[in-house]
């Protein structure tokens, strides 16, 4: 029981520390969490730990954040990205195959 009700204590939401957000996300069968929120008007560092050797989930796409990005296997990378407006922004691998969410509000 107690590790079931850990999963749902698991938050897609960034934590904010001197003023700034971050989150990590594992890259593994596609993205954990899929979706994040993010808080507006804040700088989010967005860390992927990718452990999946596929080359589709090599690199990370945040085209409204003009992010393109190599993922390297088995270490942490961070994405740092200005989350200014309000809104849903899709992230994906380089290929566009896997995808995910950012949820600014």
């Amino acid at each position: 029981i107690r590790e079931v009700s850990g999963l749902f204590n698991r938050s897609n939401k960034a934590r904010v520390k001197n003023g700034r957000q971050a989150i990590t996300i594992s890259v593994k069968d596609g993205y954990k969490p899929e979706t994040i929120i993010l808080q507006k008007g804040i700088s989010a560092d967005i860390t992927f730990n990718r452990k999946n050797p596929s080359g589709c989930l090599s690199q990370v796409k945040m085209k409204d954040f003009a992010v393109l990005e190599d993922l390297p296997l088995n270490e942490k990378h961070t994405v740092t990205i200005q989350p200014n407006r309000e809104g849903t922004y899709e992230f994906s691998c380089g290929m566009e195959m896997y995808k995910g969410k950012i949820v600014v509000k």
